[in-house]
């Protein structure tokens, strides 16, 4: 059953799918969302069975290991926020610049101080993330809640070393990084 948080009046919760298939996940993972007046607030509520997770510190690259991240567009499409956890709550934040909106001429730009919060825990299936972002501080970075495109990824390696990869929006590649999979963001403001 997935995680379903009420501080808001109103939360919505996504399924995420096989990202180049479209269908059904390997291992369940649901997200629900909200906004608690000053942030905006999403909760990955995961399936694991064999966490993997690489890093050592904020903002390590985490695409060894397994993680969840929310992608929010920045006043357009080939502009966005990338905000990933790992079950070790190792977080990594960047602005994402991908002009061709394929992910072939992308310029990643870490933000090592940033407001973002992150918070892990285990439950019987597996773990819950939960990533909030400030909106004032993403209004600043330029966002816009009436232009707002979204995605939620997962990435999941199995026991094997098999990296499955979910989406709220599948991409249908390998690649998280294509913009005109995003969707507009369902969310009362």
């Amino acid at each position: 059953m997935p995680l379903r948080i009420r501080i808001a009046g109103y939360t919505k919760t996504k399924d995420l799918f096989e990202n180049v298939a479209g269908g059904d996940c390997e291992q369940h993972t649901a997200v629900s969302y909200y906004h608690d007046g000053e942030n905006l607030v999403f909760v990955f509520d995961c399936v694991e069975d064999s966490p993997v997770v690489f890093g050592d510190k904020d903002n390590d690259k985490l695409y060894k290991g397994d993680v969840v991240e929310v992608m929010i567009t920045l006043g357009r499409p080939e502009r966005y926020l990338e905000v990933s956890v790992n079950p070790a709550r190792l977080k990594y934040a960047a602005i994402v610049d991908n002009p061709d909106r394929d992910g072939s001429g992308i310029t990643v730009t870490p933000i090592e101080e940033n407001p973002v919060e992150t918070e892990v825990l285990p439950t019987e299936a597996g773990y819950a993330a939960r990533i909030t972002i400030p909106i004032a501080w993403l209004k600043e970075i330029g966002w816009s809640a009436d232009c707002s495109l979204i995605n939620f990824y997962r990435q999941d390696f199995n026991d094997a070393g098999d990296l499955r990869l979910y989406a709220l929006s599948p991409t249908r590649s390998a690649s998280f990084h294509k913009p005109d999979a995003f969707v507009p963001m369902e969310i009362l403001m």
